[in-house]
């Protein structure tokens, strides 16, 4: 854990500090992961942590899109 520290403190030092921190997490209930999961099965979603993370990153993609524009 210390180490991880000294590593981001190294690259505050390098880059400067930084103006926005983000924290994104993932959502079992999201409307297009409930509708793959009736539509193919009925499965929870903890049961196809594929499609969680499929769908975790087309949003955390679109999310970085946004920001850039």
């Amino acid at each position: 854990m210390a180490e991880k520290y000294q590593d981001a403190m190294a690259i505050c030092r390098w880059y400067g500090n930084p103006h926005l921190f983000i924290t994104v997490t993932a959502n079992p209930n999201w409307v297009e992961l409930k509708h793959h999961l009736d539509a193919y099965g009925g499965e929870s979603a903890n049961s196809r942590p594929d499609l969680e993370c499929r769908l975790f990153k087309l949003k955390l993609e679109e999310m970085v899109s946004d920001f850039k524009k």
